[in-house]
């Protein structure tokens, strides 16, 4: 009924785009911004810290891989194929080997912890939980994706240009319409 501006909270006097919103097993949350930002808190927004991965232009999303012993990897996306991780809740980061210069604008964490990103020209990306870098799948259909989610063992739902489809992680059509596991 009622709400509040509390971007005053953040140090973002240029009024940068927040592209993507995620909260980490801890509670922290994070968001993905334009100008190479990416924004912390530990408090439930009452302070945001402004963390800088390495890479000054625009991250598109966001993902946390949560791990059994309780921490989580931090992986942003953005401009040009730029990825980076943290490990230590987004204190430092590392540039990742994104396996295209696409710009990547949607990505999930699939149920065995890979990391699957998507977006410019059809371009689809994974990474196997423990891998260093990201491998482009060999995707037929071209059309941007801008948003994907898991459907089943391993497949995906993907959004963008040209509608809704399903595909298997690698980018292969799904023959079957079903997303049961």
């Amino acid at each position: 009924e009622t709400w509040r501006l509390e971007s005053d909270r953040m140090d973002n006097a240029e009024a940068f785009h927040l592209n993507r919103i995620k909260a980490a097993p801890d509670g922290t949350v994070f968001i993905a911004g334009e100008s190479g930002f990416v924004y912390r808190t530990r408090d439930g927004g009452e302070t945001w810290d402004s963390l800088e991965p390495g890479y000054e232009g625009s991250y598109h999303g966001l993902v946390v891989v949560a791990f059994d012993d309780g921490t989580y990897e931090l992986v942003v996306y953005g401009l040009q194929g730029n990825v980076y991780r943290s490990l230590d809740q987004g204190d430092t980061w590392n540039a990742v080997d994104a396996g295209t210069g696409a710009t990547l604008l949607a990505g999930t964490v699939l149920a065995d912890s890979s990391v699957v990103l998507a977006g410019s020209g059809g371009v689809i990306v994974k990474r196997q939980a423990g891998a260093d870098a990201f491998e482009a799948a060999d995707n037929p259909d071209r059309r941007i994706i801008s948003g994907l989610v898991q459907c089943g063992q391993g497949n995906l739902i993907l959004v963008g240009l040209g509608g809704i489809r399903k595909t298997a992680a690698d980018g292969q059509p799904l023959e079957s319409a079903s997303c049961n596991p």
